[in-house]
């Protein structure tokens, strides 16, 4: 059992990995390169001239679909000694918010064939309409987020800096996507530094399950073994 928890924890922290590198491949080198933001025209010209490009940036969020999936049952199965229940109730929340981004993905697929068709508008509407449902989604992330924060600071476990980090990143998630829903006013003050704990609290939780998989998979031995 030690060395299958151990194999669980790394394999989590692979594949937050393969997020972080589909992320950053999207929101940098594919967003950033072909989004001009406020230029519907201009925008929907270099989406149309560089489809190939964009079609890898879809691909790459594919791919951070599946991967978060994976991790929502990895973490359950760790988290489980510290609370059954709420373990499950974070993989539910991260199960959501995939099937929410899901619909986000959904709309870059048509902002390509809206770019293509030269409906530049529609196009920017796709891509508007992609930013507003991953935040939507962001909600339910940061519930899940401060869900493990909370495991993670319960024994056996008892990784009192790391869930302090993930509860307060959450928590920031969480007040991003109402603040830009509700105070658009107060999100341009706070955004994007609201964001700036998320860096920090996914990348702990990543070192975490890379590099303290022996512990881990010690303190889940132990608890199997407890009367």
């Amino acid at each position: 059992m030690d060395r299958s928890i151990r194999r669980y924890a790394r394999f989590g922290g692979v594949l937050y990995l393969c997020v972080f590198i589909a992320a950053t491949f999207g929101e940098v080198f594919v967003t950033g390169a072909l989004v001009a933001d406020g230029n519907a025209p201009r925008t929907a010209a270099k989406i149309a001239g560089d489809a190939q490009l964009w079609r890898l940036s879809v691909g790459a969020e594919c791919v951070t679909l599946l991967c978060d999936v994976a991790i929502a049952w990895v973490l359950y199965v760790i988290l489980r000694p510290a609370g059954q229940r709420l373990a499950l109730l974070a993989a539910f929340f991260r199960l959501t918010y995939v099937a929410v981004y899901a619909g986000a993905v959904v709309a870059n697929v048509m902002a390509l064939r809206l770019a293509q068709a030269r409906l530049a508008d529609a196009a920017m509407f796709a891509l508007r309409a992609h930013d507003a449902a991953f935040a939507l989604g962001l909600v339910f992330f940061g519930g899940h987020l401060a869900i493990v924060g909370f495991l993670l600071a319960q024994r056996p476990i008892a990784q009192q800096w790391l869930a302090v980090i993930l509860v307060i990143t959450g928590a920031c998630y969480i007040v991003n996507t109402f603040s830009g829903f509700v105070l658009p006013s107060l999100h341009a003050v706070l955004f994007p530094w609201i964001l700036v704990p998320a860096f920090f609290g996914e990348l702990g939780l990543t070192f975490w399950l890379l590099f303290d998989g022996p512990r881990v998979a010690a303190m889940w031995d132990e608890t199997q073994s407890a009367p």
